[in-house]
């Protein structure tokens, strides 16, 4: 077996495993003051397997990269849905950032994030007062929603937004016609990403999929740690195909307490205007 992989294998940066205690927020991940919630505990974030973690699948052999394997994609996307992984920590804190310095309103405004996991990104943005749909494979959605229960953003409250939606989204499968819809009913004005390009038969599927999302007001979020030596040029290559242009931001203006230098890297995509 070759893994051909870069980067630390489990999250380095810290998230608290202690049991819940809401009098004592120091303990816990703060967006704007407020904790998130997400029974790491619980879930056997330490427990989990080797090969449950997405880089542990970069084998150029291995039939796990069959995305006919259908048995292998349930077990592997329940996995690792309960993690939280360090990009979706970064993206948080940078979205917070750029709320704090005012470079960034989300008050009222729609947010879709793709591969939530346990949805650490879009509930930031929530507290942060958008509206938010989180999405994930249909196996993922279980832990998603419980998530959002013990969060308690099933419903505005003054000064934070919500999540609107939980919803089961298949990349693979997505159709014209589940773009067209949303997009005519009230498009997005942010997509966000985090940790959602890992094995290579689902980054051109995953890039399509948010370019289908967007127009050409909407701005996407992506933090990415390369994994694998072939998903970074499907990656490129993609963004390409589907009309999306993008910068990546400067390690200097991500969160100076959460960020792993060159290790994670946090993209800006949109709509590119000439395509």
């Amino acid at each position: 077996m070759v893994l051909l992989i870069t980067g630390p294998r489990w999250p380095a940066l810290k998230w608290n495993l202690s049991d819940f205690n809401e009098d004592s927020k120091d303990e816990f991940f703060l967006i704007n003051g407020h904790p998130i919630f997400t029974h790491e505990k619980e879930l056997e974030h330490t427990s989990l397997s080797l090969d449950s973690s997405p880089e542990a699948h970069q084998d150029n052999n291995s039939q796990n990269q069959n995305p006919l394997n259908k048995d292998f994609d349930r077990e592997h996307t329940t996995n690792t849905s309960k993690v939280v992984w360090d990009s979706s920590i970064v993206l948080s804190k940078y979205i917070e950032t750029l709320v704090a310095l005012s470079k960034l309103d989300l008050n009222s405004k729609r947010v879709l994030e793709l591969g939530a996991g346990k949805g650490v990104v879009g509930i930031a943005c929530a507290i942060l007062g958008a509206t938010v749909t989180l999405s994930d494979a249909p196996e993922a959605i279980p832990t998603l929603s419980e998530v959002v229960r013990l969060n308690k953003l099933n419903a505005s409250i003054p000064s934070r937004g919500c999540i609107e939606r939980v919803v089961a989204l298949d990349w693979i499968s997505c159709s014209q016609e589940i773009f067209a819809e949303d997009l005519a009913h009230s498009p997005f004005d942010f997509i966000v990403a985090s940790d959602v390009i890992w094995v290579d038969w689902l980054v051109e599927p995953l890039i399509k999929t948010l370019a289908g999302f967007m127009n050409q007001t909407t701005i996407a979020y992506l933090a990415y740690q390369q994994r694998g030596a072939r998903c970074h040029p499907l990656f490129l290559k993609s963004m390409q195909e589907n009309g999306l242009k993008y910068n990546i931001i400067p390690f200097q203006d991500l969160h100076p307490q959460y960020q792993l230098g060159d290790t994670i890297a946090v993209y800006r995509l949109e709509k590119d205007s000439i395509v």
